[in-house]
């Protein structure tokens, strides 16, 4: 029996997407019988020494690090170790002695006290090389939830809802808000608008509704509700909208940029995402008509096969197996 434990973070402070995607997994996995998966969440009410004794007293082979918490490695030495990066995000838009500092942390010391550093796309690999000339990475995509279920929609709404995920900066929420000015629309947002978004919102008389902090059966609801999902943004180490609304049977324009073009495939509407003008005109163009519509919705069922959960999770049994 191969014990493994997955490392969170606090979700009730970060979120919840890495959560409920290896969440998921650890449910595969622990159907087989020679695996057996916990988990292990970051307290944040506790001190960095209270959570590191918890962890340490946990009886597991392998430990395993889905994102964020990276700096937890130095603390599991005698250990197994496997960190997976879901980005370098963080780390590319910081400067001097911050950018320093997380890079060691978050990135150079978890890398070289690793058994084995995973990484979820082609793009965020090539990050990897070219930031740090890390050699020994695998490659392993995140899966869809099987949770996320094809339900068709016959027809666009004569009012089309517009789902956008995320609203920090590099989601690019803003560009999408004056890119829909003068269409008629109503335009879904998860995530915690700040001041000065919700200040444009209304400066631009968008109709809009909000939600934050929602389980994610109430996203996979937002998914249904909507006639197309908007995701450009300027970086992303995935991009998990994609796949998720490919799976539910909703196009989606998405950023020509970074690793999006690789998960998407050609089941998405490419838009620059530094251009209002290509996002209104592609949203225009989606919701003007059905046949492109139903187009992206069919080579999205298709691309989201690619991400089943299934096989995700044979992938990183092998590499369980491996360090064992």
């Amino acid at each position: 029996m191969i014990r493994v434990c997955f490392v969170f973070r606090d979700p009730i402070l970060k979120g919840t997407s890495i959560e409920e995607i290896f969440l998921g997994l650890g449910d595969r996995i622990n159907n087989k019988r020679s695996i057996e998966v916990n988990n292990f969440f970051y307290n944040s009410k506790l001190s960095l020494l209270k959570n590191i004794i918890k962890l340490r007293k946990i009886n597991a082979d392998i430990y395993h690090i889905p994102g964020d918490v990276h700096y937890l490695t130095p603390f599991l030495i005698g250990f197994k170790v496997i960190n997976t990066i879901q980005d370098i995000g963080t780390y590319k838009n910081l400067n001097g002695i911050k950018k320093y500092l997380y890079g060691l942390l978050w990135i150079v010391i978890p890398y070289f006290l690793s058994n084995v550093v995973t990484c979820t796309s082609r793009f965020n690999l090539d990050d990897l090389k070219k930031h740090f000339n890390f050699s020994k990475i695998t490659l392993v995509n995140n899966p869809v939830s099987p949770k996320i279920k094809y339900k068709p929609k016959k027809n666009i709404s004569v009012k089309p809802n517009i789902l956008q995920i995320g609203c920090h900066p590099h989601k690019n929420l803003e560009g999408v808000i004056k890119s829909i000015v003068g269409l008629e629309c109503e335009l879904t947002i998860i995530g915690h608008l700040s001041k000065e978004q919700k200040s444009l919102l209304e400066l631009n008389m968008i109709n809009y509704v909000n939600y934050h902090g929602i389980s994610f059966n109430k996203v996979i609801d937002c998914y249904a509700s909507s006639d197309l999902v908007v995701f450009t943004s300027f970086h992303e180490g995935f991009g998990m909208p994609i796949v998720e609304a490919n799976a539910i049977g909703r196009p989606i324009i998405c950023s020509n940029v970074c690793s999006l073009p690789e998960i998407a495939g050609d089941a998405a509407l490419f838009v620059n995402p530094f251009s209002e003008e290509e996002i209104k005109n592609a949203i225009s163009y989606l919701i003007n008509n059905k046949k492109k519509w139903d187009y992206y919705v069919e080579k999205g069922l298709i691309n989201a096969k690619r991400f089943k959960q299934k096989n995700i999770a044979d992938q990183y049994i092998d590499i369980y197996k491996q360090i064992k």
